[in-house]
């Protein structure tokens, strides 16, 4: 019985044990008690403090920076004020080729026309005019702006083209801004071969200027059609340039002018005329021509077969009188030639008187006191033309050409065979 207390007393201490050691185990599993080292007894108790356990810090990325904007002030207005954003300029915006290197902010410059400049190779007629001989609509003279007093001009003639300049006493405006007042610079062109003091344009070349208006045409004076052209100021000067497709002479009488006008009326305030007396003549120059009766015998003696020539003209257009003396002698001579061998004794006069007029009227005034025209028969030429040869008197009005002088003869020599 002992031995049965006994052993169950050692089976119970075994039980226990073991119960104790699985207990420690799952202790020691637990992190709740230390494990014991060598040098401790297994049989002593010893009381450990239980160790402050610190989680070491979670390992995380770092958030982006959040941008947060400045605060914005609210108005009080009622309409909220927009500003936009100003616009892009040249020196903003990013150059269109971006392989090449950034361009310059300089603004590049626009380009201006070519200067005009004369003709290469042309003819060239340069003239003067006197300054200060400004008059006003009465024909008296006056005070006004200097660049309305012409002291000079030139033309170049070429094949391609003509060129016109005009020179003033003062620097030219480049506009003009006085309302209701209207600015001219003209060149009166006499495309036929009228050499009279009043000579009859039939083109008109000029530059006008008002008030938002600046404008250079050339204008036919016959049909009123116009063709602008080009032109250029510089400083006292205005220059003009017309193509040979508009207008193809290289022989014209022509005479310069500047006027002021009021626009509406037309009404002449001040104007300028170049020459004075007269006109010029490209490429001889300057030409006047006494008014008159043809007064002036050509010192010149002109024989055609037995037919003497006698001219007369006007002081100052000697050189229209030679021409027209040669234009008679090469046809009188054609109508002996067509005559021959022998032509009747009444075709050709022993004397013929050539008369060479500086204009229509005095022409239709020489028709009366030379050849005995009555003044309405007379008055019949008074818009142009001129009578055949009558009684040795041959009449040359001033523009009549080779072909119209020759016409002339040749009905004047079928009038003396009928």
């Amino acid at each position: 019985m002992l031995w049965y207390n006994r052993s169950m007393s050692r089976t119970v201490v075994k039980a226990w044990s073991g119960l104790f050691a699985v207990v420690f185990v799952l202790v020691q599993a637990l992190g709740c008690l230390p494990t014991p080292t060598n040098s401790q007894s297994s049989a002593q108790t010893t009381v450990v403090e239980e160790p402050t356990f610190t989680e070491p810090p979670p390992t995380t990325t770092p958030a982006e920076p959040t941008f947060i904007p400045p605060p914005v002030e609210v108005t009080t207005s009622a309409t909220p004020t927009i500003t936009m954003p100003p616009l892009p300029t040249t020196t903003t915006l990013p150059p269109t080729d971006t392989t090449s290197e950034p361009t310059s902010a300089t603004p590049v410059p626009v380009p201006t026309p070519d200067p005009l400049v004369p003709p290469e190779g042309a003819k060239k007629l340069v003239i003067q005019d006197p300054r200060g001989d400004l008059l006003d609509g009465q024909g008296q003279p006056i005070q006004a702006e200097p660049y309305l007093d012409i002291v000079g001009a030139e033309v170049y003639v070429s094949e391609t083209s003509l060129f016109f300049r005009m020179v003033l006493d003062d620097v030219m405006p480049l506009e003009y801004g006085s309302p209701g007042l209207m600015l001219e610079w003209d060149f009166f062109i006499d495309t036929k071969t009228a050499t009279g003091n009043d000579i009859d344009p039939n083109y008109l070349l000029r530059l006008v200027m008002m008030t938002g208006l600046v404008r250079a045409e050339l204008r036919s004076l016959v049909t009123d059609e116009y063709w602008p052209v080009e032109f250029q100021i510089v400083d006292s000067t205005v220059d003009f340039s017309v193509d040979a497709s508009l207008l193809a002479i290289d022989k014209f009488n022509f005479t310069v002018a500047t006027y002021k006008w009021l626009a509406d009326s037309r009404m002449l305030l001040v104007t300028d005329r170049a020459p004075n007396q007269g006109h010029y003549n490209m490429p001889n120059g300057h030409v006047y021509i006494k008014p008159g009766l043809p007064a002036v015998k050509l010192d010149l003696e002109i024989k055609i077969n037995n037919t003497t020539v006698a001219v007369w003209y006007n002081e100052g257009n000697e050189v229209r009188a030679k021409w027209c003396a040669e234009a008679v002698k090469e046809a009188q001579a054609d109508i002996s030639r067509l005559m021959k061998p022998s032509p009747p004794l009444n075709a050709l006069p022993s004397a013929l008187v050539v008369f060479v007029y500086a204009s229509q009227s005095e022409l239709v005034a020489g028709l009366q006191e030379y050849s005995s025209f009555t003044r309405d028969e007379a008055l019949r030429y008074q818009n142009g033309g001129a009578p055949r040869p009558t009684n040795g008197f041959i009449h040359i009005p001033p523009d009549y050409d080779l072909r119209a002088v020759y016409h002339q003869q040749v009905l004047g020599a079928m009038d003396r065979l009928c």
